[in-house]
């Protein structure tokens, strides 16, 4: 694992793509989330789980993608 400095918190995420893929895959989710947070019943309990399951599966491929690369780690340098 090496740590990479980026100079501002304000530089981006670029540096590891998988999180913006994160984001984007929960954000995905969110009809599915939105069905639950408000007891709006469109989907059997069967499909929130299956769809719940199916984002689990992806966020851990995409983690543990982010683990095995040779950069993963970003410390921030603040200027005092």
């Amino acid at each position: 694992m090496k740590n990479l400095k980026v100079k501002t918190p304000h530089d981006g995420w670029s540096v590891i793509p998988a999180f913006g893929q994160m984001a984007e895959l929960v954000d995905s989710y969110h009809a599915c989330r939105y069905e639950v947070k408000n007891c709006v019943r469109q989907s059997s309990s069967v499909d929130i789980l299956e769809d719940f399951e199916d984002l689990a599966r992806q966020l851990t491929t995409l983690c543990e993608e982010v683990r095995s690369s040779s950069v993963h780690l970003v410390e921030w340098e603040l200027d005092d």
